[in-house]
């Protein structure tokens, strides 16, 4: 199966239904969707956002396919993770990647 950026199509796909089915029926995407769509629209790795989360990559991916809510205590730090990204999306992936190579 393709990877983009370490995901693979599957994943991305259902990440984009669920996030678009949401806005369409006119309410928020969750949490865990809107994290996964920021991840894979910017490119951030899993293993960037288990490591600055301090949960596991499995957790990341419940939470993107909505298997899991994240707790109400991890709330505040995704928030603030997906601020951070917002303020510089791409470089922090970017270099994660490079590093790995």
């Amino acid at each position: 199966m393709s990877n983009i950026g370490g995901y693979t199509l599957r994943i991305a796909r259902e990440v984009n239904k669920r996030y678009y089915a949401a806005v369409e029926a006119g309410r928020s995407p969750s949490l865990g969707v809107s994290l996964g769509k920021g991840c894979i629209d910017n490119n951030i790795p899993v293993d960037l956002v288990s490591s600055e989360l301090g949960v596991s990559r499995q957790t990341i991916y419940n939470w993107f396919a909505e298997d899991h809510e994240p707790s109400d205590s991890r709330y505040d730090d995704i928030a603030e993770f997906i601020q951070r990204r917002k303020a510089r999306p791409l470089q922090d992936g970017e270099r994660y990647l490079a590093e790995l190579r």
